[in-house]
């Protein structure tokens, strides 16, 4: 099984792609790695949403607790530690000189910025990417379609990312695709864009940043 556990044991670099609206959305996690040995990628996708999102959309809650209790979603309440938690796994990744980037749409980015920036990773080192969206995310769209479809590209099949796939639309032009909502409102797909914003950096073929802090520190023990 894909957990997060995993990606730090197997990975040599590892991606975070977020991709969140406002209280009325997911706010979509996905550490995508490349193992060691083999170079292939590895996903783990996660969510929070506001307890609000449950009363608002009555019609997906029971899909959202279930993901809940699947260990998949985090409800936070009117505290909003859902920045915060995510701040903690994407430090946690990177104290272990794992951690290529963080990759997300650039709107909306405020306060997750100010997080980050409390544990070092900035724009200004490059360890923040903004990762295209609409039509510029074709690439990434395309990329992740083919390299699922050839296993190059496995992931911890989460059935909160199957419900979001499911919600997805790809709409074609005559020389682009880009993905929105089959359905605005009830339909998420937040999780799904976060993995094509990991997707966007990964494919550029990052290169690991470094020995883990504890190996610098004298703390590995081999």
């Amino acid at each position: 099984q894909i957990t997060l556990d995993y990606l730090l044991a197997e990975c040599e670099v590892i991606v975070v792609g977020l991709d969140g609206g406002g209280l009325d959305d997911l706010y979509g996690f996905c550490a995508l790695g490349r193992r060691k040995t083999t170079k292939e990628w590895l996903a783990w996708s996660h969510a929070w949403c506001h307890q609000s999102v449950l009363r608002r959309r009555k019609s997906i809650a029971p899909i959202l607790e279930q993901a809940a209790a699947d260990g998949e979603l985090t409800i936070v309440d009117d505290e909003l530690d859902d920045i915060a938690q995510m701040i903690d796994l994407i430090d946690r990744i990177n104290s272990q000189g794992l951690l290529s980037a963080v990759s997300a749409d650039p709107a909306g980015l405020g306060e997750m910025i100010d997080g980050l920036a409390e544990i070092g990773i900035t724009p200004e080192n490059n360890q923040i990417i903004g990762a295209p969206q609409g039509y510029a995310m074709m690439n990434a769209i395309k990329t992740a379609e083919r390299k699922l479809t050839n296993g190059t590209l496995l992931h911890c099949a989460s059935k909160l990312m199957a419900w979001c796939v499911s919600n997805l639309k790809i709409e074609p032009t005559a020389t682009a695709i880009r993905a929105t909502k089959q359905n605005a409102g009830d339909a998420k797909i937040d999780p799904v864009m976060a993995l094509f914003d990991a997707v966007t950096v990964m494919s550029r073929n990052p290169e690991a940043r470094g020995p883990s802090v504890y190996e610098t520190r004298g703390f590995l023990v081999i």
